[in-house]
């Protein structure tokens, strides 16, 4: 019980930090950065495992508890998803920021954190240790305490100074969306006749070129077509923050164009 425990919480972080590039392979020999990690990617995919176990949840659930971590991850720690500008995909700069929140890069980061960070971990975690796949790892007590530490750390990282200060306003709407994907995603029950998206046996190199093609085809997908297709609907158009970036950006080329005459 304890390997599974652990492979998870090392597996959780490991795959989208490593993979992406946001953390080096030195960083991990970081204290500091390490614990965030464990905490923020490890713990809290831990507890939404042990939550969907106890409740008999489908892949579809697990999925859809996901996307609160992608809020939580994104939102409260990293607070990422309270900035208007310079995130890690430029082209959501600006794009449907609601009461102080990226809405656009909401749902696009938290849709692949439901995937990669959540969901594939813990297939990979039950698919190698497939005794302990169906039961819990920790006690309701344990999992309650998980669950409010990862609360007060998320709340004191977000009202924090550093980065960016969020607000009142922010957490209301980044708790509203988590906890609305907890009431959506609790609905979802496994079936009885529900088989393994990774069942154990003969190694397949399937699931992997699968997830890997995943990986890839999301960001184009969800990036560039959409915002090269126009994704440029009233509720982008209309942000102060939008017109704000854009008019920032037309000064920048003016200023790079005038050079390049003057030159």
């Amino acid at each position: 019980m304890k390997k599974s425990i652990w492979l998870l919480l090392i597996l959780a972080p490991l795959l989208p930090e490593i993979s992406t590039g946001s953390s080096s392979i030195e960083s991990l020999f970081d204290p500091v950065h390490l614990v965030i990690l464990l905490l923020g990617y490890g713990l809290a995919v831990l507890v939404i495992r042990e939550f969907s176990i106890r409740r008999s949840l489908s892949y579809a659930g697990i999925y859809i508890l996901g996307i609160a971590f992608g809020v939580f991850n994104e939102g409260f720690l990293a607070k990422v998803l309270i900035k208007e500008s310079d995130l890690p995909i430029t082209q959501y700069d600006g794009y449907g920021v609601w009461g102080g929140v990226n809405m656009g890069f909401t749902l696009a980061i938290s849709l692949w954190h439901a995937l990669f960070s959540v969901l594939i971990p813990i297939l990979i975690v039950h698919r190698l240790k497939p005794e302990t796949s169906t039961v819990p790892w920790l006690s309701k007590r344990a999992t309650l305490f998980s669950g409010v530490l990862l609360v007060v750390l998320g709340y004191l990282s977000l009202f924090g100074s550093h980065i960016v200060q969020g607000n009142i306003t922010q957490a209301l709407i980044l708790s509203a969306i988590m906890l609305l994907c907890f009431v959506v995603g609790a609905r979802f029950k496994k079936k009885e006749k529900e088989g393994e998206l990774l069942p154990a046996g003969n190694f397949s190199w399937r699931p992997v070129w699968l997830g890997t093609s995943l990986f890839v085809s999301y960001f184009i997908i969800l990036t560039y077509l959409l915002i090269l297709a126009g994704l440029t609907y009233p509720l982008y158009r209309q942000t102060s923050s939008y017109e704000r970036i854009k008019q920032s950006s037309d000064n920048r080329k003016e200023i790079i164009a005038k050079d390049k005459i003057n030159s």
